[in-house]
């Protein structure tokens, strides 16, 4: 499979944060500029999104095909060696290191409901999609897009679910977890 050059679009959203960072056996931390990730997502991805080896624990593969970073083809093969396993982060994280230009690295950033809901709803671009998960019982991954203005979507083909998140009956699929992520990079090249 080629990788794919550094004409991947995204756009940059500033978050500051503290991260740590493992330096030797102690633990140092260091401030890091990172930003949102966002990947270009319109509702036409949706009509054409189809998954011909539904897994149980296919959910990063679903995301990585609905951003584009993965053909369809491919992922049906991904589906069939993760089974119903999943992909643990470290690997997914190397999986994006991976598929993107060398000049971005990549983290989970943890977030609480309220400050996701916030990002979705006022800073989020129409257009645009995040990649988040939740941790509860297990990790999950999942889509928010913005389709239009004060439209945001989450969206969900592991669960065959796709639905608003200001609709009540769509937020009891994500709300109330322990902790929730969204993907941020920082740019390696200065």
């Amino acid at each position: 499979m080629k990788r794919k050059s550094s004409s991947i679009q995204n756009v940059e959203m500033s978050i500051r944060k503290v991260f740590p960072t493992q330096q030797g056996s102690q633990k140092k931390r260091r401030k890091r500029e990172l930003s949102v990730m966002l990947f270009p997502f319109s509702s036409h991805t949706l009509l054409t999104f189809r998954r011909w080896i539904p897994k149980s624990k296919d959910c990063v593969v679903n995301a990585l095909e609905l951003i584009g970073w993965i053909s369809s083809s491919f992922a049906d093969v991904l589906r069939i060696v993760v089974g119903d396993q999943g992909i643990s982060e470290p690997h997914i994280l190397q999986i994006l290191q991976y598929l993107s230009p060398t000049s971005l690295q990549y983290h989970f950033g943890e977030v609480n409901y309220r400050e996701l809901m916030d990002l979705c709803l006022t800073q989020l671009p129409v257009g645009y999609a995040l990649f988040c998960n939740y941790v509860d019982d297990t990790n999950h991954v999942f889509l928010l897009s913005k389709i239009r203005e004060k439209e945001v979507l989450y969206i969900d083909p592991q669960i065959s679910r796709v639905c608003s998140i200001q609709d009540s009956q769509c937020s009891i699929y994500f709300s109330n977890k322990r902790r929730y992520h969204v993907l941020l990079f920082e740019s390696l090249s200065k």
